[in-house]
């Protein structure tokens, strides 16, 4: 499961949207198999451990 952060910035009176951030919330068996390129890894070993 991937979660996806996306903020609203606002600077001077201007609106600027930032770059969303992946989130890899799987356990730890899989992100040893694997991870997404770029994605941040909260160190979770499992996802109810996710906030």
């Amino acid at each position: 499961m991937l979660a996806f952060i996306q903020r609203d910035v606002r600077l001077n009176g201007l609106r600027k949207v930032e770059t969303p951030v992946v989130i890899d919330v799987r356990n730890t068996y899989e992100t040893r198999i694997g991870k997404f390129k770029g994605a941040v890894d909260p160190r979770t070993t499992a996802f109810r451990h996710f906030p």
